[in-house]
């Protein structure tokens, strides 16, 4: 029973959706760190859609969107990177950040 319970752990926490910074956040942009990749996410956890503006970098890679729409309760990858092996620290830096409701 108790292997059963870890599993079920370890895939839930697998397959979690990250916490925005703050309780408070529905709209925001993160960055999830696997074991041999990483990736910057902008989510949307509101029932409205969403336009958002982010520039984020990721080790050497740079990506800015302007005008992203984005449905109730979707994901985007912004930036995507893999490593050799699974002791890499990504750098990321978030340069900007905003969104707006549509009506």
């Amino acid at each position: 029973m108790r292997k059963v319970w870890m599993s079920m752990g370890l895939l839930t926490s697998m397959y979690a959706i990250p916490p925005c910074e703050y309780d408070m956040e529905q709209v925001c942009m993160y960055l999830y760190k696997g074991p041999m990749s990483a990736e910057v996410n902008v989510i949307n956890m509101t029932q409205k859609k969403v336009v958002v503006q982010a520039e984020a970098k990721l080790d050497k890679t740079y990506r800015k969107i302007d005008n992203l729409v984005l449905a109730p309760n979707q994901t985007m990858t912004l930036i995507k990177t893999r490593y050799d092996n699974s002791s890499t620290k990504p750098s990321y830096i978030s340069r900007k950040f905003s969104f707006k409701y549509m009506n």
